[in-house]
C-alpha cells in the first residue's frame, strides 16, 4: 500500500480536527509487553538511541505524512474511494518524501538491530494514533522507501517488526477505543501488517480482525443512544463517529467488504503456494514453475 499523492517537500503538520484529536486522546492502557526486556547497560543505551531515533515528534510526522489527505472527520470514519486510492497508488514523488524523512532513522534501527519491544519500551505509545503511526511507520513505509532488491529489509527485519507492533496494539485495546472503533480509516492500519505475513495464521488473524471491525460496522443504529458505561468524552466521540456511519450505512459496509476481498486475495496464494512469489527475486528463492506461471500470467503482487 502506498501513501499520498504528490505533497511537496516540505515538513508536513495536521491542522484541525485531526490535531485536536491528536492532542487530547486519552492514555487508557499501558503499553503490552511481547517479550522479556533486560535491565542491562547496553539496553539502557539501546532504548535512549530508540528514543533518540522515534521522538514524539517523528510520530507526529507520520501522522501528518499519512493522514494529509483526510481533510474531516467524515472522511477518516468511513474513506471514500479518491482517499483509499491516495494509500494505495504507487507514486514514486511520495517515496522521494517517504526516503527523505523516515529512512535515516529505519537504516538507523535495521544496523542496530532493534526489536519492537525495544520500540514500545522506548516510546511508551499511550495513544491509540501514536500506536498505528507505528504500526505504518514499520509496515507501510518500508514499503515506499526500499524497493527492488532492497525489498529484501521489509520482508525480513521491517515486517516481522510491524507484526508484533500490531499484535500488541490489538492486546492493549486500541482497536476497540473510541478513536478508532469507528474510524475505517484509522483500524485498517491495524489488520495490514498480517496481511503481509507469509504464515497463513497471521491470514487467519487478518480475516477475523475485518470481520470483527465489519460486525462493528454492521451494528451501528442511528437510534442507538450511549450507555451508562460510556464516559462522557468517549460518549461524544462513539456517536459522532456512529451517527456518520448511519449517514453512510451502505459505503461502510461495501468498504469493510473490500477489505474483506482484498485480504482474502492474499490469503488465497499463501494457500497455494505457501509463500508470496513476487517476492522470491529480492529473498533469492528458487522460482517453481507454478509459480512462475502464476506472475506471467498475471498473478497479484500488490504493488510489490
Amino acid at each position: 500500500m502506498r501513501g499520498p499523492d504528490s505533497l511537496g517537500t516540505q515538513r508536513l503538520t495536521t491542522s484541525g480536527p485531526l490535531r485536536a484529536e491528536i492532542n487530547t486522546i486519552p492514555h487508557w492502557r499501558q503499553p503490552h509487553r511481547i517479550g522479556h526486556g533486560g535491565n542491562s547497560y547496553s539496553t539502557n543505551m539501546s532504548l535512549e538511541h530508540v528514543r533518540q531515533l522515534l521522538p514524539p515528534a517523528f510520530l507526529n510526522e507520520v501522522q501528518s505524512l499519512w493522514f494529509q489527505h483526510i481533510l474531516n472527520k467524515e472522511d477518516m470514519v468511513v474513506p471514500c474511494q479518491r482517499s483509499m486510492m491516495k494509500w494505495f497508488r504507487k507514486d514514486e514523488e511520495f517515496d522521494k518524501i517517504c526516503s527523505h524523512t523516515f529512512r535515516p532513522s529505519l537504516d538507523a534501527i535495521k544496523q542496530q538491530n532493534i526489536t519492537a519491544q525495544d520500540i514500545i519500551d522506548s516510546t511508551h505509545p499511550s495513544s491509540p494514533l501514536e500506536w498505528i503511526s507505528l504500526i505504518v511507520l514499520f509496515d507501510q513505509i518500508p514499503r515506499n522507501i526500499y524497493r527492488g532488491t532492497e525489498s529484501i529489509v521489509v520482508f525480513t527485519f521491517f515486517d516481522p517488526i510491524a507484526q508484533q507492533l500490531a499484535k500488541a496494539a490489538i492486546a492493549s485495546g486500541v482497536h476497540q477505543h473510541p478513536s478508532v472503533k469507528y474510524r475505517i480509516g484509522h483500524r485498517l492500519w491495524i489488520t495490514m501488517p498480517f496481511m503481509h505475513s507469509e504464515s497463513p495464521e497471521e491470514h487467519e488473524r487478518a480475516v477475523r480482525l475485518i470481520q470483527e471491525m465489519t460486525e462493528d460496522i454492521n451494528e451501528v443504529d442511528a437510534n442507538d443512544t450511549p450507555t451508562s458505561n460510556d464516559s462522557v468524552n468517549d460518549v461524544d466521540e462513539l456517536w459522532e463517529c456512529k451517527r456518520i456511519i448511519a449517514a453512510n450505512k451502505e459505503a461502510a459496509i461495501k468498504l469493510c467488504e473490500s477489505q474483506i476481498q482484498f485480504e482474502l486475495k492474499h490469503r488465497d496464494i499463501i494457500d497455494k503456494f505457501g509463500r508470496y512469489p513476487h517476492r522470491n527475486g529480492p529473498l533469492g528463492r528458487a522460482m517453481m514453475k507454478d509459480e512462475q506461471d502464476f506472475l506471467y500470467s498475471g498473478g497479484d503482487t500488490f504493488g510489490g
